[in-house]
């Protein structure tokens, strides 16, 4: 190994290290967020989804760097230069993937809510999901005097929240 090498992996090996602190100080946020009422468990999700992508984009980025410092120290060694540009190839085609997965899973995450999650807790899990409903709706009505939710026929629906027309019931459900 070269000295350069050494320093690039010395380097991302630093880099991963912040980037977990980050993670780190990020689910301390997160939980924080928790105590901010009714809105805290939206918040504190809201606030986990952009650590969370905030790591996965820096990884990826990270990635990329080791990628390119790998195929500039390929390039000095011609003999194995083939070799490695094949391999690289290959693991930049993998970085790729990865980030249009993470990409797409992100999106998702972004636009759900929590709100609309825990609405849908009655169909996801019977009984036991309105009993949790109902407690959850019970603290939120006492933690806020004013209260974001409306009940329509039986169903509570978030105003402002994906899902919001059918009380975050499922389209079989209604």
């Amino acid at each position: 190994m070269t000295t350069s090498s050494l320093r690039s992996l010395n380097t991302f090996n630093h880099e991963m290290l912040d980037v977990g602190r980050d993670i780190s100080e990020g689910a301390m946020r997160s939980a924080a967020c928790l105590g901010y009422g009714a809105d805290g468990p939206e918040r504190a999700y809201r606030e986990g989804v952009a650590v969370a992508r905030n790591a996965v984009e820096r990884t990826i980025g990270l990635e990329r760097a080791m990628v390119h410092a790998w195929r500039a120290q390929a390039r000095e060694q011609p003999a194995s230069g083939a070799l490695w540009e094949s391999a690289l190839g290959l693991i930049e085609q993998g970085i790729d993937t990865r980030e249009r997965l993470w990409t797409a899973w992100f999106r998702a995450l972004e636009g759900a809510s929590v709100n609309a999650l825990t609405g849908a807790m009655p169909a996801m899990w019977g009984e036991a999901g309105r009993a949790a409903r109902s407690e959850a709706d019970e603290r939120g009505a006492t933690t806020s005097k004013s209260s974001t939710r409306a009940t329509r026929g039986g169903r509570t629906a978030s105003r402002g929240q994906p899902g919001s027309e059918t009380g975050g019931q499922s389209a079989a459900q209604s």
